[in-house]
């Protein structure tokens, strides 16, 4: 084991990648991109920078195959790529990955800790997290392969003290990276780790299609009589709801459509936070005193709910890349955020934009009017030139060759703390491990699965109908 961390010589490192029957990425034909994230739930933001990706390091590399790694390798329906791999979950198991550059996409990836009964509850017991795994392994595979280590524009989230340390040695072995907020920045640096803030790729979305091609995608998924810029693209998370007096945000909703003279175009962005089934609600809520209101009620991929943005003429709700689309395609917004500071206003400050993400639902409207007079534009182009610039030097560092990884042996008796904190999370606990045990027959059993889910939609239906009192 010791070789992989002290090796002085690109020979040592080749002899011992051999012994562990590791294909060293020189001999490859094509240079294999490993891209990490979540792209196995079906959220908008996540989902959709595998396209970014793709279509950035395409204009700058020879060659290349991408490879898609998420904690599960259940595809997400919402995305557009056509599989996804599952992350290593063991230290044994990154030995074995293939792979000339490792580049975790973004998102809020830096967190982790088992959950016993949401999607990742099929992970087995005495391994990393969902969360861990996303930053983990690929601080891993950098030490096993010494391949380029890429963190782009990413998020914190939940960690745990005894984990801290360990997260602080995986991000010391990247090679470039880059947080997407203030928030994020405070959290790294405070641990000692030092980073940079980025702008979050997401801003890069326009580039992914012309404009006719964008005017194409929207024109057959937003209702036949609706003009461009006629309507308000509106979206709101169930979980952002909860203890938020429903009807003072439905008005406010209607207040923005009707002083920009707009109809409303109700659309989902997060199927995993059942978007639908409160949209649904917000609908019959509406419709009871605002004519022109649309639900968008059938399965859309990414491109898509981008177009739908694209062809309105602004957007309200209380997704993070829902407003980054907004901005780049230089329509006006307001965002509703469950508290401040958060990734929401932390996140849009990075181009310069304030003054459109508020708690109070009875401050969207004004927030919508605040932003008509930003430089939205400037904005755009903000996120654009600095995207632009982190992917070049993406480019940059995986075409470059690299000296043999080194890691002291504090660092590494981090990361195998942290590992075994994280992946001992079921030990003395019988009860979530038994939890854990019924929920995974549940999430691997389409049947089961499916009367979960009506029954989760159920009982959503009844919260959001006791908060909306139709």
């Amino acid at each position: 084991m010791e070789g992989y961390f002290k090796s002085d010589s690109i020979i040592h490192l080749i002899k011992a990648a051999t012994q562990e029957k590791i294909i060293i990425s020189i001999w490859s034909i094509n240079m294999k991109v490993m891209v990490v994230g979540t792209f196995d739930v079906d959220n908008y933001g996540d989902c959709i920078f595998p396209d970014i990706v793709q279509n950035e390091l395409k204009k700058r590399l020879e060659d290349v195959e991408f490879q898609f790694y998420s904690p599960t390798s259940k595809k997400a329906r919402i995305g557009n790529y056509k599989e996804v791999r599952q992350l290593p979950g063991t230290i044994d198991e990154c030995k074995n990955i293939d792979c000339d550059s490792v580049i975790l996409a973004g998102g809020e990836v830096l967190t982790q800790g088992h959950n016993h009964k949401d999607l990742y509850c099929v992970l087995p017991p005495n391994t990393m997290s969902a969360g861990m795994r996303l930053w983990m392994t690929p601080a891993l595979i950098k030490l096993f392969k010494n391949v380029p280590f890429v963190i782009n524009a990413v998020g914190i989230g939940s960690i745990d003290d005894e984990v801290k340390t360990g997260l602080n040695a995986a991000l010391t072995l990247a090679d470039f990276k880059l947080v997407r907020d203030q928030l994020s920045y405070d959290f790294l640096n405070n641990n000692g780790c030092k980073v940079n803030i980025g702008i979050d790729c997401g801003f890069l979305i326009p580039r992914l299609h012309s404009i006719h091609e964008w005017e194409q995608i929207a024109k057959n998924v937003i209702p036949e009589n609706l003009s461009q810029q006629s309507y308000l693209a509106v979206q709101i998370h169930m979980s952002y709801i909860q203890g938020v007096n429903f009807e003072v945000w439905v008005r406010a909703v209607v207040e923005i459509a009707e002083t920009a003279n707009l109809s409303i175009v109700l659309m989902p962005i997060c199927y995993h936070h059942s978007d639908l089934v409160t949209l649904h609600k917000c609908y019959l809520k509406i419709k009871k005193f605002f004519k022109h209101v649309y639900l968008i009620d059938k399965f859309l991929k990414t491109d898509e709910i981008a177009s739908i943005i694209f062809n309105s003429g602004g957007y309200c709700g209380s997704s993070l890349h829902g407003a980054i689309t907004s901005i780049a395609f230089n329509r006006p917004l307001a965002v509703l955020t469950p508290k401040m500071p958060y990734k929401h206003d932390g996140v849009l400050r990075t181009v310069g934009i304030e003054g459109v993400v508020t708690t109070r639902c009875e401050e969207l409207p004004e927030a919508f009017i605040k932003s008509l007079s930003l430089n939205l534009s400037n904005a755009a182009f903000t996120g654009v030139e600095n995207a632009d610039a982190a992917f070049d030097q993406i480019a940059s560092i995986i075409k470059t060759p690299l000296i043999p990884t080194e890691i002291n042996e504090s660092d590494w008796i981090h990361l195998k703390k942290a590992i075994y904190f994280d992946s001992s999370y079921y030990n003395n606990k019988p009860f979530y491990l038994f939890l854990r045990f019924i929920f995974s027959i549940i999430r691997t059993n389409v049947k089961l699965n499916g009367y979960y889910d009506t029954f989760s939609s159920w009982k959503n239906n009844f919260l959001v109908k006791k908060r909306i009192s139709c």
